[in-house]
Protein backbone atom coordinates (compact mmCIF):
# COMPACT_ATOMS: atom_id res chain seq x y z
CA UNK A 1 0.00 0.00 0.00
CA UNK A 2 2.60 2.64 0.90
CA UNK A 3 4.77 1.92 -2.48
CA UNK A 4 1.16 2.50 -4.07
CA UNK A 5 0.72 5.65 -2.12
CA UNK A 6 4.75 6.81 -3.21
CA UNK A 7 3.82 6.25 -6.70
CA UNK A 8 0.89 8.25 -6.60
CA UNK A 9 3.17 10.87 -5.42
CA UNK A 10 5.54 10.77 -7.77
CA UNK A 11 2.85 11.27 -10.37
CA UNK A 12 2.09 14.61 -8.62
CA UNK A 13 5.25 15.58 -8.28
CA UNK A 14 5.69 14.85 -12.17
CA UNK A 15 2.78 16.71 -13.27
CA UNK A 16 1.90 13.58 -15.66
CA UNK A 17 -1.56 12.27 -13.64
CA UNK A 18 -2.97 10.38 -16.61
CA UNK A 19 -4.06 7.09 -14.89
CA UNK A 20 -3.95 9.42 -11.08
CA UNK A 21 -7.60 8.81 -10.36
CA UNK A 22 -7.79 4.99 -11.84
CA UNK A 23 -4.56 4.14 -9.24
CA UNK A 24 -6.33 6.07 -6.18
CA UNK A 25 -9.52 3.89 -7.25
CA UNK A 26 -7.49 1.27 -6.43
CA UNK A 27 -6.03 2.78 -3.30
CA UNK A 28 -9.75 3.26 -1.80
CA UNK A 29 -10.68 -0.11 -2.78
CA UNK A 30 -7.66 -1.30 0.06
CA UNK A 31 -8.90 0.92 2.41
CA UNK A 32 -12.63 0.46 2.34
CA UNK A 33 -12.48 -3.38 1.24
CA UNK A 34 -14.82 -4.75 3.77
CA UNK A 35 -12.67 -7.65 6.11
CA UNK A 36 -9.74 -4.94 5.97
CA UNK A 37 -10.02 -3.87 9.39
CA UNK A 38 -12.50 -5.01 11.94
CA UNK A 39 -15.75 -3.14 11.74
CA UNK A 40 -15.34 -1.26 15.43
CA UNK A 41 -14.89 2.36 15.67
CA UNK A 42 -11.54 2.01 17.05
CA UNK A 43 -10.04 0.25 14.40
CA UNK A 44 -11.74 3.08 12.02
CA UNK A 45 -10.48 6.04 14.17
CA UNK A 46 -7.05 4.32 13.82
CA UNK A 47 -7.15 4.14 9.98
CA UNK A 48 -8.39 7.61 9.82
CA UNK A 49 -5.43 8.62 11.87
CA UNK A 50 -2.86 7.05 9.10
CA UNK A 51 -4.50 8.76 6.29
CA UNK A 52 -4.27 12.36 8.19
CA UNK A 53 -0.61 11.07 8.88
CA UNK A 54 -0.63 11.05 4.91
CA UNK A 55 -2.23 14.29 4.64
CA UNK A 56 -0.22 16.18 6.98
CA UNK A 57 3.15 14.60 5.30
CA UNK A 58 2.51 16.81 1.95
CA UNK A 59 4.11 20.21 2.87
CA UNK A 60 4.84 20.32 -0.58
CA UNK A 61 1.65 22.05 -2.83
CA UNK A 62 2.21 19.84 -5.70
CA UNK A 63 1.02 16.69 -3.85
CA UNK A 64 -2.15 18.47 -2.42
CA UNK A 65 -4.27 16.87 -5.29
CA UNK A 66 -3.30 13.26 -2.89
CA UNK A 67 -4.56 15.36 -0.03
CA UNK A 68 -8.13 15.29 -2.37
CA UNK A 69 -7.92 11.55 -3.15
CA UNK A 70 -6.91 10.94 0.55
CA UNK A 71 -9.67 12.75 2.21
CA UNK A 72 -12.38 11.32 -0.15
CA UNK A 73 -11.15 7.69 1.17
CA UNK A 74 -10.84 9.55 5.18
CA UNK A 75 -14.93 10.76 4.63
CA UNK A 76 -16.07 7.24 3.13
CA UNK A 77 -13.88 5.74 6.59
CA UNK A 78 -15.65 8.39 9.05
CA UNK A 79 -19.42 7.71 7.65
CA UNK A 80 -19.58 4.16 8.74
CA UNK A 81 -18.63 5.02 12.34
CA UNK A 82 -21.05 4.33 14.60
CA UNK A 83 -20.77 6.93 16.40
CA UNK A 84 -18.53 10.21 15.32
CA UNK A 85 -17.01 12.19 18.18
CA UNK A 86 -14.84 14.43 16.73
CA UNK A 87 -16.91 15.70 13.56
CA UNK A 88 -16.02 19.75 14.34
CA UNK A 89 -12.34 18.98 14.27
CA UNK A 90 -13.20 16.56 10.73
CA UNK A 91 -14.73 19.99 9.46
CA UNK A 92 -11.67 21.81 10.27
CA UNK A 93 -9.57 19.53 8.70
CA UNK A 94 -11.77 19.06 5.44
CA UNK A 95 -11.69 23.06 4.92
CA UNK A 96 -8.22 23.70 5.83
CA UNK A 97 -7.01 21.04 3.20
CA UNK A 98 -9.52 21.89 0.75
CA UNK A 99 -8.19 25.42 0.98
CA UNK A 100 -4.81 24.44 0.33
CA UNK A 101 -5.69 22.46 -2.32
CA UNK A 102 -7.42 25.74 -4.27
CA UNK A 103 -4.78 28.09 -3.29
CA UNK A 104 -1.90 26.03 -4.85
CA UNK A 105 -0.59 26.83 -8.13
CA UNK A 106 -2.31 25.59 -11.48
CA UNK A 107 0.69 25.64 -13.32
CA UNK A 108 2.46 22.61 -14.63
CA UNK A 109 -0.05 20.50 -16.03
CA UNK A 110 -1.08 20.04 -19.30
CA UNK A 111 -4.21 20.88 -18.99
CA UNK A 112 -4.77 23.10 -15.44
CA UNK A 113 -6.37 21.49 -12.68
CA UNK A 114 -9.45 23.55 -12.37
CA UNK A 115 -9.81 22.40 -16.22
CA UNK A 116 -9.70 18.94 -15.70
CA UNK A 117 -13.56 17.53 -15.86
CA UNK A 118 -12.20 14.55 -13.46
CA UNK A 119 -10.52 16.67 -10.65
CA UNK A 120 -13.45 19.19 -10.44
CA UNK A 121 -15.99 16.04 -10.50
CA UNK A 122 -14.07 14.78 -7.38
CA UNK A 123 -13.90 18.00 -5.57
CA UNK A 124 -17.20 18.27 -5.82
CA UNK A 125 -18.05 14.87 -4.45
CA UNK A 126 -15.71 15.52 -1.56
CA UNK A 127 -17.88 18.38 -0.35
CA UNK A 128 -21.38 16.49 -1.50
CA UNK A 129 -20.12 13.76 0.73
CA UNK A 130 -18.47 16.15 3.45
CA UNK A 131 -21.60 18.40 3.84
CA UNK A 132 -22.98 17.31 6.97
CA UNK A 133 -19.65 18.32 8.98
CA UNK A 134 -19.45 21.70 6.80
CA UNK A 135 -22.44 23.03 8.69
CA UNK A 136 -20.88 22.80 11.82
CA UNK A 137 -18.57 26.24 10.57
CA UNK A 138 -21.44 27.42 8.05
CA UNK A 139 -19.27 30.80 7.64
CA UNK A 140 -15.87 29.23 7.15
CA UNK A 141 -17.64 26.70 4.25
CA UNK A 142 -19.20 29.14 2.42
CA UNK A 143 -15.98 31.02 2.04
CA UNK A 144 -14.16 27.73 0.65
CA UNK A 145 -17.04 26.85 -1.62
CA UNK A 146 -17.39 30.15 -3.17
CA UNK A 147 -13.83 30.15 -2.83
CA UNK A 148 -14.09 26.77 -4.98
CA UNK A 149 -16.66 27.99 -7.49
CA UNK A 150 -14.42 31.21 -8.77
CA UNK A 151 -12.10 28.79 -9.09
CA UNK A 152 -13.85 26.24 -11.76
CA UNK A 153 -15.69 28.95 -13.74
CA UNK A 154 -14.43 29.61 -16.62
CA UNK A 155 -16.42 32.59 -16.95
CA UNK A 156 -18.32 34.55 -14.81
CA UNK A 157 -21.93 33.29 -16.18
CA UNK A 158 -21.12 29.52 -15.99
CA UNK A 159 -23.11 27.45 -13.92
CA UNK A 160 -20.19 24.67 -11.77
CA UNK A 161 -22.25 22.53 -9.39
CA UNK A 162 -20.55 24.74 -6.40
CA UNK A 163 -23.26 26.91 -6.96
CA UNK A 164 -25.67 24.23 -5.57
CA UNK A 165 -23.54 23.69 -2.77
CA UNK A 166 -23.01 27.35 -1.88
CA UNK A 167 -26.91 27.68 -1.86
CA UNK A 168 -27.77 24.66 0.58
CA UNK A 169 -25.11 26.37 2.77
CA UNK A 170 -27.33 29.70 2.70
CA UNK A 171 -30.73 28.08 3.04
CA UNK A 172 -28.83 26.63 5.99
CA UNK A 173 -27.71 29.40 8.13
CA UNK A 174 -31.21 31.44 6.47
CA UNK A 175 -29.16 34.40 5.50
CA UNK A 176 -25.52 35.82 4.10
CA UNK A 177 -28.14 36.53 1.06
CA UNK A 178 -24.84 38.70 0.22
CA UNK A 179 -22.78 36.21 -0.29
CA UNK A 180 -25.48 33.90 -2.73
CA UNK A 181 -27.25 36.82 -4.38
CA UNK A 182 -23.93 37.70 -7.10
CA UNK A 183 -23.91 34.27 -8.32
CA UNK A 184 -27.54 33.44 -9.06
CA UNK A 185 -27.56 35.49 -12.33
CA UNK A 186 -26.52 32.41 -14.38
CA UNK A 187 -29.11 30.94 -17.15
CA UNK A 188 -29.24 27.49 -18.87
CA UNK A 189 -26.46 28.69 -21.64
CA UNK A 190 -23.51 28.25 -19.89
CA UNK A 191 -23.26 24.74 -18.02
CA UNK A 192 -19.98 23.12 -16.71
CA UNK A 193 -19.35 20.04 -17.51
CA UNK A 194 -18.36 18.79 -13.88
CA UNK A 195 -21.60 17.95 -12.92
CA UNK A 196 -21.58 14.25 -11.25
CA UNK A 197 -25.34 14.17 -11.76
CA UNK A 198 -27.99 16.44 -13.53
CA UNK A 199 -30.17 15.93 -10.26
CA UNK A 200 -27.47 18.63 -8.92
CA UNK A 201 -27.99 21.06 -12.00
CA UNK A 202 -31.66 20.99 -11.38
CA UNK A 203 -31.65 21.43 -8.09
CA UNK A 204 -29.45 24.94 -8.23
CA UNK A 205 -32.14 26.27 -10.06
CA UNK A 206 -34.75 24.99 -6.87
CA UNK A 207 -32.55 26.24 -4.34
CA UNK A 208 -31.79 29.33 -5.92
CA UNK A 209 -36.00 29.82 -6.28
CA UNK A 210 -36.39 29.54 -2.79
CA UNK A 211 -33.39 31.95 -2.27
CA UNK A 212 -34.81 34.59 -4.20
CA UNK A 213 -38.76 34.22 -2.82
CA UNK A 214 -36.52 34.95 0.48
CA UNK A 215 -35.64 37.94 -0.55
CA UNK A 216 -39.12 38.64 -2.44
CA UNK A 217 -37.49 38.41 -5.58
CA UNK A 218 -41.03 36.90 -7.40
CA UNK A 219 -39.87 37.44 -10.87
CA UNK A 220 -36.17 36.08 -10.72
CA UNK A 221 -37.94 33.39 -8.64
CA UNK A 222 -40.54 32.50 -11.40
CA UNK A 223 -37.89 32.10 -14.12
CA UNK A 224 -35.58 30.16 -12.17
CA UNK A 225 -38.35 27.63 -11.32
CA UNK A 226 -39.44 27.59 -14.69
CA UNK A 227 -35.41 26.19 -15.50
CA UNK A 228 -36.04 24.02 -12.72
CA UNK A 229 -38.88 21.65 -14.47
CA UNK A 230 -37.33 22.64 -17.34
CA UNK A 231 -34.57 20.42 -17.17
CA UNK A 232 -35.32 17.52 -19.67
CA UNK A 233 -36.16 14.23 -17.85
CA UNK A 234 -38.49 11.56 -18.87
CA UNK A 235 -39.81 11.13 -15.26
CA UNK A 236 -41.01 13.11 -12.12
CA UNK A 237 -39.23 13.73 -9.15
CA UNK A 238 -40.19 15.09 -5.95
CA UNK A 239 -38.56 18.72 -6.70
CA UNK A 240 -39.63 19.15 -9.67
CA UNK A 241 -43.45 18.40 -9.05
CA UNK A 242 -42.60 20.97 -6.04
CA UNK A 243 -41.15 23.88 -7.94
CA UNK A 244 -44.26 23.53 -10.53
CA UNK A 245 -46.45 23.90 -7.68
CA UNK A 246 -44.56 27.06 -6.47
CA UNK A 247 -44.45 28.41 -10.10
CA UNK A 248 -48.20 28.44 -9.73
CA UNK A 249 -48.52 30.46 -7.01
CA UNK A 250 -45.75 32.98 -7.73
CA UNK A 251 -47.74 33.58 -11.30
CA UNK A 252 -50.62 34.80 -8.75
CA UNK A 253 -47.98 37.05 -6.99
CA UNK A 254 -46.04 38.06 -10.98
CA UNK A 255 -50.32 38.24 -12.11
CA UNK A 256 -48.63 35.67 -15.24
CA UNK A 257 -51.81 35.35 -17.28
CA UNK A 258 -51.11 31.82 -18.70
CA UNK A 259 -49.19 28.86 -17.16
CA UNK A 260 -47.75 27.08 -20.73
CA UNK A 261 -44.88 24.42 -19.82
CA UNK A 262 -42.65 23.16 -22.27
CA UNK A 263 -43.88 20.18 -24.63
CA UNK A 264 -41.53 17.99 -23.96
CA UNK A 265 -43.26 17.55 -20.11
CA UNK A 266 -46.37 16.00 -21.74
CA UNK A 267 -44.37 13.01 -23.71
CA UNK A 268 -45.78 9.92 -21.42
CA UNK A 269 -49.18 8.95 -19.94
CA UNK A 270 -48.02 9.71 -16.47
CA UNK A 271 -46.51 13.52 -17.09
CA UNK A 272 -50.50 14.15 -18.89
CA UNK A 273 -52.03 12.32 -15.63
CA UNK A 274 -49.29 14.92 -13.50
CA UNK A 275 -50.64 17.91 -15.02
CA UNK A 276 -54.00 17.15 -15.26
CA UNK A 277 -56.49 20.46 -14.41
CA UNK A 278 -59.16 18.46 -13.07
CA UNK A 279 -59.81 15.74 -10.11
CA UNK A 280 -59.85 12.45 -11.61
CA UNK A 281 -63.47 11.22 -12.10
CA UNK A 282 -65.21 8.85 -9.91
CA UNK A 283 -65.43 4.63 -10.58
CA UNK A 284 -67.99 3.89 -12.97
CA UNK A 285 -69.43 1.86 -10.14
CA UNK A 286 -69.77 4.59 -7.62
CA UNK A 287 -73.08 6.60 -7.76
CA UNK A 288 -71.81 9.84 -9.15
CA UNK A 289 -74.99 11.45 -7.89
CA UNK A 290 -74.88 10.77 -4.76
CA UNK A 291 -70.66 12.32 -4.28
CA UNK A 292 -71.80 15.25 -5.98
CA UNK A 293 -74.30 15.20 -3.29
CA UNK A 294 -71.92 14.47 -0.60
CA UNK A 295 -69.84 17.14 -1.84
CA UNK A 296 -72.59 20.02 -1.69
CA UNK A 297 -73.16 19.43 1.35
CA UNK A 298 -69.62 19.41 2.99
CA UNK A 299 -67.83 20.87 0.03
CA UNK A 300 -64.63 21.87 2.33
CA UNK A 301 -63.86 18.66 4.20
CA UNK A 302 -64.49 16.24 1.55
CA UNK A 303 -62.61 18.56 -0.97
CA UNK A 304 -59.63 18.98 1.68
CA UNK A 305 -59.50 14.97 1.96
CA UNK A 306 -59.39 14.88 -0.94
CA UNK A 307 -56.83 16.95 -2.13
CA UNK A 308 -54.74 16.19 0.86
CA UNK A 309 -54.64 12.46 -0.70
CA UNK A 310 -53.62 13.35 -3.60
CA UNK A 311 -51.03 15.79 -2.50
CA UNK A 312 -49.31 13.24 -0.26
CA UNK A 313 -49.49 10.77 -3.32
CA UNK A 314 -47.81 13.79 -5.52
CA UNK A 315 -49.42 12.64 -8.68
CA UNK A 316 -51.50 15.35 -9.09
CA UNK A 317 -51.64 18.92 -9.64
CA UNK A 318 -55.05 19.55 -10.39
CA UNK A 319 -55.35 21.13 -6.36
CA UNK A 320 -53.25 23.68 -7.75
CA UNK A 321 -55.06 24.24 -10.80
CA UNK A 322 -57.98 24.70 -9.28
CA UNK A 323 -56.85 27.32 -7.03
CA UNK A 324 -55.09 29.45 -9.48
CA UNK A 325 -58.93 29.16 -11.33
CA UNK A 326 -60.77 30.73 -8.06
CA UNK A 327 -57.73 33.31 -7.37
CA UNK A 328 -58.54 34.45 -10.91
CA UNK A 329 -62.16 34.51 -10.43
CA UNK A 330 -61.91 36.55 -7.05
CA UNK A 331 -62.34 33.34 -4.92
CA UNK A 332 -59.53 33.19 -3.65
CA UNK A 333 -60.59 33.49 0.22
CA UNK A 334 -62.71 30.84 -0.41
CA UNK A 335 -60.59 28.41 -2.18
CA UNK A 336 -57.42 29.78 0.71
CA UNK A 337 -59.74 27.83 3.24
CA UNK A 338 -60.19 24.23 1.26
CA UNK A 339 -56.33 24.62 0.41
CA UNK A 340 -54.50 25.53 3.79
CA UNK A 341 -54.32 21.48 4.67
CA UNK A 342 -52.56 20.87 1.15
CA UNK A 343 -50.06 24.25 1.51
CA UNK A 344 -49.22 22.64 5.12
CA UNK A 345 -48.86 19.80 3.81
CA UNK A 346 -46.46 20.43 0.81
CA UNK A 347 -44.96 23.52 2.81
CA UNK A 348 -46.37 26.23 0.53
CA UNK A 349 -48.76 27.59 2.72
CA UNK A 350 -46.50 31.11 3.32
CA UNK A 351 -46.36 31.16 -0.73
CA UNK A 352 -49.73 30.78 -1.28
CA UNK A 353 -50.72 33.58 2.02
CA UNK A 354 -48.51 36.00 0.31
CA UNK A 355 -50.10 35.07 -3.23
CA UNK A 356 -53.54 36.36 -1.77
CA UNK A 357 -52.18 39.21 0.25
CA UNK A 358 -50.81 40.36 -3.34
CA UNK A 359 -54.15 39.98 -4.85
CA UNK A 360 -55.96 42.20 -2.33
CA UNK A 361 -52.73 44.75 -3.21
CA UNK A 362 -53.69 45.20 -6.92
CA UNK A 363 -57.13 45.92 -5.93
CA UNK A 364 -56.11 48.67 -3.07
CA UNK A 365 -53.86 50.17 -5.96
CA UNK A 366 -56.99 50.03 -8.52
CA UNK A 367 -58.60 51.89 -6.64
CA UNK A 368 -56.42 54.84 -6.49
CA UNK A 369 -56.30 54.88 -10.07
CA UNK A 370 -59.93 56.05 -10.29
CA UNK A 371 -60.87 57.36 -6.42
CA UNK A 372 -59.69 60.78 -4.96
CA UNK A 373 -61.46 59.69 -1.57
CA UNK A 374 -63.47 56.80 -0.33
CA UNK A 375 -64.62 56.07 2.95
CA UNK A 376 -62.82 52.23 4.42
CA UNK A 377 -66.51 51.11 4.56
CA UNK A 378 -66.59 50.63 0.83
CA UNK A 379 -63.26 49.52 0.48
CA UNK A 380 -63.15 46.42 2.92
CA UNK A 381 -66.34 44.80 0.54
CA UNK A 382 -64.43 45.84 -3.25
CA UNK A 383 -60.75 44.16 -2.15
CA UNK A 384 -63.11 41.29 -1.27
CA UNK A 385 -62.15 41.41 3.02
CA UNK A 386 -64.18 40.78 5.75
CA UNK A 387 -64.29 44.24 7.89
CA UNK A 388 -62.73 47.95 7.34
CA UNK A 389 -60.22 47.37 10.41
CA UNK A 390 -59.03 44.83 7.36
CA UNK A 391 -58.52 46.88 4.74
CA UNK A 392 -57.21 49.87 7.46
CA UNK A 393 -54.39 47.16 8.11
CA UNK A 394 -53.71 46.06 4.49
CA UNK A 395 -53.66 49.85 3.34
CA UNK A 396 -51.79 51.28 6.38
CA UNK A 397 -49.12 48.27 5.46
CA UNK A 398 -49.37 49.47 2.14
CA UNK A 399 -48.34 52.99 2.58
CA UNK A 400 -45.50 51.72 5.62
CA UNK A 401 -43.85 49.76 2.70
CA UNK A 402 -44.60 52.74 -0.03
CA UNK A 403 -46.41 50.41 -1.89
CA UNK A 404 -49.35 53.19 -2.03
CA UNK A 405 -49.29 56.94 -2.05
CA UNK A 406 -52.04 57.63 0.24
CA UNK A 407 -53.27 58.69 3.52
CA UNK A 408 -55.56 57.88 6.06
CA UNK A 409 -57.67 60.19 8.22
CA UNK A 410 -60.30 58.89 10.02
CA UNK A 411 -62.35 56.41 8.10
CA UNK A 412 -61.22 57.88 4.67
CA UNK A 413 -58.37 57.46 2.38
CA UNK A 414 -56.96 60.14 0.30
CA UNK A 415 -55.13 58.99 -2.79
CA UNK A 416 -54.77 61.97 -5.50
CA UNK A 417 -53.85 64.30 -3.23
CA UNK A 418 -50.94 62.86 -1.73
CA UNK A 419 -49.90 62.07 -4.93
CA UNK A 420 -50.39 66.09 -6.47
CA UNK A 421 -48.47 66.96 -3.36
CA UNK A 422 -45.61 64.53 -3.57
CA UNK A 423 -45.25 66.00 -7.74
CA UNK A 424 -45.74 69.79 -6.61
CA UNK A 425 -42.69 68.97 -4.10
CA UNK A 426 -40.22 67.19 -6.48
CA UNK A 427 -40.61 70.17 -8.92
CA UNK A 428 -40.28 72.50 -6.41
CA UNK A 429 -37.31 70.20 -5.24
CA UNK A 430 -35.90 70.17 -8.74
CA UNK A 431 -36.76 74.11 -9.05
CA UNK A 432 -34.87 74.95 -6.26
CA UNK A 433 -31.68 72.97 -6.92
CA UNK A 434 -31.48 74.64 -10.41
CA UNK A 435 -32.17 78.00 -9.34
CA UNK A 436 -28.43 78.90 -9.83
CA UNK A 437 -28.52 77.31 -13.46
CA UNK A 438 -31.75 79.44 -14.31
CA UNK A 439 -30.22 82.74 -12.74
CA UNK A 440 -27.24 82.37 -14.90
CA UNK A 441 -29.54 81.84 -17.75
CA UNK A 442 -31.72 84.50 -17.76
CA UNK A 443 -28.77 87.01 -16.97
CA UNK A 444 -27.22 85.51 -20.64
CA UNK A 445 -30.45 86.11 -22.03
CA UNK A 446 -30.81 89.85 -21.36
CA UNK A 447 -27.03 90.26 -22.34
CA UNK A 448 -27.98 88.72 -25.97
CA UNK A 449 -31.55 90.90 -26.20
CA UNK A 450 -29.29 94.07 -25.58
CA UNK A 451 -26.43 92.94 -28.29
CA UNK A 452 -29.48 91.98 -30.66
CA UNK A 453 -31.28 95.20 -30.61
CA UNK A 454 -27.74 97.09 -31.09
CA UNK A 455 -27.19 95.45 -34.12
CA UNK A 456 -27.53 97.60 -37.06
CA UNK A 457 -28.97 94.41 -39.53
CA UNK A 458 -31.46 94.05 -36.66
CA UNK A 459 -32.71 97.57 -36.93
CA UNK A 460 -33.02 97.80 -40.26
CA UNK A 461 -34.71 94.53 -40.32
CA UNK A 462 -37.82 95.75 -38.16
CA UNK A 463 -38.17 99.28 -40.06
CA UNK A 464 -41.25 99.94 -42.23
CA UNK A 465 -40.41 100.44 -45.87
CA UNK A 466 -40.82 104.28 -45.41
CA UNK A 467 -38.24 104.30 -42.52
CA UNK A 468 -35.66 102.49 -44.39
CA UNK A 469 -36.34 105.28 -46.97
CA UNK A 470 -35.50 107.93 -44.75
CA UNK A 471 -32.93 105.87 -43.15
CA UNK A 472 -31.36 105.60 -46.53
CA UNK A 473 -31.45 108.61 -47.44
CA UNK A 474 -30.79 110.86 -44.01
CA UNK A 475 -29.63 107.80 -41.80
CA UNK A 476 -28.53 110.17 -38.44
CA UNK A 477 -31.52 111.56 -38.43
CA UNK A 478 -34.21 108.60 -38.89
CA UNK A 479 -35.84 107.96 -35.97
CA UNK A 480 -34.48 104.38 -35.69
CA UNK A 481 -31.02 105.85 -35.38
CA UNK A 482 -31.76 107.81 -32.80
CA UNK A 483 -33.44 104.98 -31.01
CA UNK A 484 -30.64 102.83 -31.30
CA UNK A 485 -28.21 106.03 -29.99
CA UNK A 486 -30.39 106.17 -27.11
CA UNK A 487 -29.92 102.46 -26.21
CA UNK A 488 -26.34 102.54 -27.04
CA UNK A 489 -26.12 105.50 -24.69
CA UNK A 490 -27.96 103.24 -21.99
CA UNK A 491 -25.73 100.64 -22.59
CA UNK A 492 -22.57 102.05 -22.82
CA UNK A 493 -21.51 101.80 -19.27
CA UNK A 494 -21.75 97.91 -19.96
CA UNK A 495 -19.32 98.14 -22.76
Amino acid sequence: MMSLIEELRQMCRSRIIDDFWKRCGELSEIWTAEGARPATDQAIYAGITELDTIVNEHKDSSCYLLNLAVMMIRITLEKSLKENSQKRQSCEFYLKHIENFLDSPLEGYETPLNRQKAVVSNLNLLLEETRELLFLNIEKSMQVVEKALKWSQTNSSEITPFHTHLCVLSLKVGSKWDVILPHLKQTLFGISESFNAPESFMLFFYYGAIIFGANKKWKEMEQFLFNTFSCPFTSHSHILIDAFKKYLLVGIINNRKDDELPTYMFKTRAQIALFLEKPPRPHRRQNRRQLQHQQEEQTSDVWSKEALEQANRINRMWPYNYFVRECRKNKEREVMQKMTRVFETDGNLGLAQVAVQTIVERRVQKLAGFYVTVPLSKVYSFINLDSDQQAKNVIEQMISEKMLLARLEGDTIHFRDVEKKKKLDSLFSRISENSPVIADLKERLDVLKDEKELDPEYVLAKLSYQERDETASKPHNSAAFRDMLAKFNDQKDKF
